[in-house]
């Protein structure tokens, strides 16, 4: 799936500030697919007072990460790296973990795998896109008005689309920085 997004859709790259999403206030560069040249992220340039912020809330948690036993921070990372592992394999997992009847319609196999991509270039940049975009919701459900379908997966679509717009708006939300 390749996203054509405009300026509006594009996601923010978030700051983690002391363990909370921040959007940060200073000015955004665009990221571009290198293969593309297509739009895919917002990637901030922080403002002196983040950066600030962010130096404070390491400095605070320095003490107690670092009395915490080599071993505890090794299981941490080592879990942190497990769950990127497994967001990466999932679209490729589809397959294991998805009845047939799902499989076999490519049109939403493609909606999925836009809505779980661990790449962003191949993820939905917003729940606004996975709604609109000819890879998504809107085409899916076409394709089932088509096939006479349509009040098989309409609930189910429209629980997916509220889902993902909750999760947006939670990482919308700007958190206080420290």
């Amino acid at each position: 799936m390749t996203p054509s997004a405009t300026a509006a859709e594009l996601k923010s790259c978030p700051l983690y500030i002391n363990g909370k999403a921040v959007i940060s206030t200073g000015p955004k560069d665009i990221q571009h697919n290198p293969a593309t040249g297509e739009a895919v992220a917002e990637i901030p340039r922080c403002t002196r007072e983040e950066i600030s912020a962010a130096i404070e809330a390491a400095h605070k948690a320095f003490p107690a990460w670092s009395k915490t036993p080599v071993v505890q921070r090794c299981k941490v990372l080592f879990k942190f790296r497990e769950l990127l592992e497994a967001k990466r394999a999932l679209p490729m997992r589809l397959h294991e973990v998805l009845p047939e009847e799902v499989l076999r319609c490519e049109l939403l196999c493609t909606f999925i795998r836009g809505m779980i991509g661990a790449d962003p270039v191949r993820r939905f940049p917003s729940a606004e896109a996975a709604e609109l975009l000819k890879e998504g919701a809107a085409a899916f459900h076409r394709q089932l008005v088509i096939g006479n379908l349509a009040s098989e997966y309409d609930n189910d679509i429209r629980l997916w689309l509220e889902e993902l717009k909750e999760l947006d708006a939670q990482d919308d939300v700007p958190s206080e920085a420290a």
